[in-house]
């Protein structure tokens, strides 16, 4: 049967701040993505800026906002800050909720993720590439690093020294697969499996360019990931890119494309948003919410009407699947 499309590579595993800080909120827009013939170009959802607020307060160690994640009452929001041992909470308007924020010892973390079902929040510390996993209730705090786990091994090369700052950086809970997502930086950017007790590394992608991760803000040396979160409604992965300036859509299976968003400034639209460290969607999918490092901003963007992207990315999936030889 004839290629149609590029190949998901996987590796082989064998079995397996300144002190000012902004969120911004995100609108999208629904164009709908016409179903493709193959895996190629798709139209995408645009973004729409609707609020952007300063959120870093120096006195509660919250500076370098690095990770966000929706908490499970689907109102407030868990942060991670880079130079903070501490997991934060915020209220729906982003201020820090000082009462419910709480230490858990570790620094250099960049991503945040959430399993609801078993209430652990998970954490990636950039510098030495591992998993914390931390209790809310009791505090509970375990470490898991990568280089540690049943399938490491084969994807070592692509690491080197574990100490640097092309380690992981986005971190995402696939609740329907009860699996734990990790997207390595750059230099390879990676996409992880790993098992729900963080044990084994069950496969890993690399997210080339033939997969259509390209943002038109950096060429392919360049493009990072700075965050990913999974989006169990649509049944997609979402990608952020610091350098790229934009969201990328996904399939989780694969890490293949199906839709790429640029997010520009919201004094300028002209201009791509910088420093993205981390973001998440609310409960509705409605909005975007995206934390910025140096600004320290959260960036709220919004999207309407849902249905249409929803209808749209579940067709380009279903149909990219049917085609076995573009799927593994």
């Amino acid at each position: 049967m004839a290629h149609l499309g590029p190949e998901t590579r996987h590796l082989d595993l064998g079995r397996p701040c300144g002190f000012l800080g902004v969120m911004a909120a995100l609108c999208i827009w629904a164009t709908a993505m016409p179903e493709p013939t193959a895996f190629a170009q798709t139209a995408a959802p645009t973004l729409r800026i609707i609020d952007t607020k300063q959120i870093a307060d120096k006195s509660l160690g919250f500076t370098e906002p690095s990770g966000l994640i929706l908490s499970a009452d689907d109102l407030q929001y868990w942060a991670v800050s880079d130079e903070t041992g501490k997991v934060f909470l915020l209220d729906p308007d982003g201020l820090l909720v000082p009462e419910k924020s709480f230490d858990i010892n570790v620094k250099g973390l960049e991503g945040i993720t959430l399993d609801q079902a078993e209430r652990r929040i998970r954490a990636v510390r950039e510098n030495t590439s591992e998993v914390i996993q931390v209790h809310p209730g009791d505090g509970k705090v375990s470490r898991h690093p990568l280089s540690q786990m049943e399938g490491f091994d084969r994807i070592a090369p692509s690491f080197g020294p574990l100490r640097t700052n092309d380690g992981i950086e986005g971190i995402a809970y696939n609740s329907d697969h009860g699996e734990v997502l990790l997207a390595k930086q750059v230099d390879p950017r990676l996409l992880l499996r790993l098992s729900s007790d963080l044990a084994t590394v069950m496969d890993a992608i690399e997210l080339t360019a033939d997969l259509g991760n390209t943002c038109d803000g950096a060429d392919d040396a360049t493009l990072d990931v700075s965050d990913i979160l999974y989006d169990s409604q649509r049944k997609v992965l979402w990608g952020l890119s610091d350098t790229g300036s934009c969201v990328l859509i996904a399939d989780p299976a694969s890490g293949r494309v199906i839709g790429q968003v640029p997010i520009t400034n919201a004094s300028d639209h002209e201009k791509q948003l910088r420093h993205t460290e981390g973001f998440a969607l609310n409960a509705s999918g409605t909005e975007l919410r995206i934390v910025t490092e140096v600004r320290c901003e959260i960036v709220d963007f919004a999207r309407s009407p849902l249905s249409h992207i929803v209808v749209a990315v579940h067709d380009v999936i279903k149909s990219a699947r049917r085609m076995k030889q573009c799927w593994p």
